[in-house]
């Protein structure tokens, strides 16, 4: 088995768990992700569960990670307890952050009995606003043994969080003009209650010959999303060279859209018309350069 691989928790002498997503794989803040838990039998013994939860997880990207919800006595990722070393996991460290919202329990005392088939819960949790854009995301199910000879299960989904439909519109708007790769998408709180995003691309190699990349800056208001675009320009010069090291050749223009528009587009999952306007604004001097 591949130690990459995220499996259900499962073995060969004793019980497993598992979760499925039902009405997708994406969801935004607040939306209702709905999902079932299974529960097999153990081959050989009764087991009684108190209570099976289910909880919306996020874990920190830094460093190495075992996946939410798979942190029990067995984990399906290293499953004889012994610690392993590679590129990709090394050094092995503090455990990563990790946030769990709205546990909620769906069945309780649950007993399952040798031979007896799979038990089905049927779940519906909403996705916290709190979780970051920049964290894995999860849903995380738990089944507490309090009878029998199994012990605790634990089993988890990956879902892909969403930025709210207003970032989608500028996402797609972008798209218009090329492949644009992401580097950074962020979400952090300001003094005044406010939020504030971080979007950060690299232009597409069909355009680095005249453009690095693009940042946005951006304030999420009731009525409007403010802010300003970064523009990186590729360097032409020895003297627009020197300036990049300080990022002094950075073009920063200020940015205000309509966030009901925004909102509808990224519904929609089409670009905003103003956010596609603004962006010709600001990109075709640099894309569409005139000849002297």
């Amino acid at each position: 088995m591949s130690m990459t691989e995220i499996v259900t928790d499962v073995s060969a002498d004793d019980a497993g768990i598992s979760v499925h997503l039902t009405n997708g794989e994406s969801f935004a803040w607040n939306d209702t992700i709905s999902g079932i838990v299974t529960l097999s039998p153990h081959p050989a013994e009764t087991v009684t569960f108190s209570e099976i939860t289910v909880g919306i997880a996020e874990q920190d990207t830094e460093g190495f990670m075992t996946p939410v919800g798979f942190a029990g006595s067995r984990d399906p990722l290293n499953p004889v307890n012994t610690a392993f070393l590679g590129a990709e996991y090394a050094p092995l460290g503090n455990a990563p952050l990790e946030r769990s919202y709205g546990e909620t329990v769906v069945a309780r005392d649950m007993t399952l009995t040798p031979g007896s088939d799979a038990r089905e819960v049927p779940f519906t949790i909403s996705v916290s606003p709190d979780i970051r854009l920049t964290t894995l995301c999860f849903v995380a199910a738990r089944a507490v043994a309090t009878d029998g000879v199994d012990s605790d299960r634990h089993a988890a989904a990956a879902f892909v969080l969403l930025p709210p439909p207003f970032i989608q519109a500028i996402q797609n708007a972008l798209k218009t003009f090329g492949d644009f790769e992401e580097v950074e998408m962020s979400n952090r709180n300001g003094a005044d209650g406010s939020t504030h995003y971080t979007l950060d691309y690299v232009a597409p190699e069909t355009l680095q010959d005249r453009l690095d990349g693009i940042k946005f800056e951006l304030v999420e208001g009731d009525a409007t999303v403010t802010g300003f675009a970064e523009i990186n320009p590729q360097e032409k010069t020895f003297a627009d060279h020197l300036r990049s090291f300080v990022h002094a050749d950075r073009v920063r223009l200020p940015l205000a859209f309509d966030r009901a528009e925004m909102d509808a587009a990224g519904a929609a999952k089409s670009p905003a018309a103003s956010v596609k306007q603004r962006l010709h604004e600001l990109l075709d001097t640099f894309l569409n350069p005139v000849a002297s």
